[in-house]
């Protein structure tokens, strides 16, 4: 076969790769209350979210009650690590309630059954996420969560969130404070850049 004519089919193939990776779906409707799941790629706060049990002298591991109880912490030192996190969200008349992420080796309890999505690909997880930052009682969870998934994704979407001069304050603040929390050498290079350009 000459090359000439293999190089048109090269192409081609090259370029369904590349519109696939730069593509991505979205997440499934909600239509239904109750809790949804599904599962992405963690960065470092991702890895290692999930509930303790504080007491003087120790801290214990235990389950993470998604109907109220307690809520997740991040803890480097802690024995759950996983490289995927879950991340839940509570749907009630139509919109989304609450929003959670947790380590996915993190045990989780609730009172209903849960319905899984099963694997999201980052982008699309992200590009939920944002879809709630108009909804004043879950955005800061949802930055919280945003900042919890893959560092170089969290990153991208945090230092957007802090670059959008059309969003009040207080969101951008949220997005800066679990920027600087991303233990990577691109966040101090960032700062270096938007402090020079000053």
């Amino acid at each position: 076969m000459s090359r000439r004519r293999t190089l048109p089919g090269i192409a081609v193939a090259l370029l369904m790769l590349a519109a696939a990776a730069d593509s991505h779906a979205a997440l499934p409707a909600m239509p239904q209350d109750g809790w949804y799941r599904w599962e992405t790629m963690a960065g470092t706060q991702g890895a290692t979210a999930c509930c303790y049990q504080w007491r003087p002298g120790s801290v214990r591991r235990m389950g993470c009650r998604l109907d109220g109880g307690n809520g997740p912490s991040i803890d480097v030192d802690c024995d759950v690590t996983s490289d995927t996190l879950q991340v839940f969200a509570e749907v009630r008349d139509g919109r989304v309630r609450d929003i959670r992420a947790l380590s996915a080796a993190c045990p989780v309890e609730t009172n209903a059954p849960v319905h899984d999505l099963g694997a999201v690909d980052t982008a699309s997880s992200i590009d939920w996420l944002h879809g709630l930052l108009d909804e004043r009682a879950v955005r800061e969870d949802a930055v919280l969560v945003i900042a919890m998934h893959e560092n170089a994704a969290a990153m991208r979407s945090l230092t957007a969130l802090i670059e959008n001069r059309r969003l009040d304050m207080d969101l951008r603040e949220q997005a800066l404070f679990w920027l600087v929390q991303l233990p990577d050498d691109a966040v101090y290079r960032y700062f270096d850049r938007l402090l020079g350009a000053r």
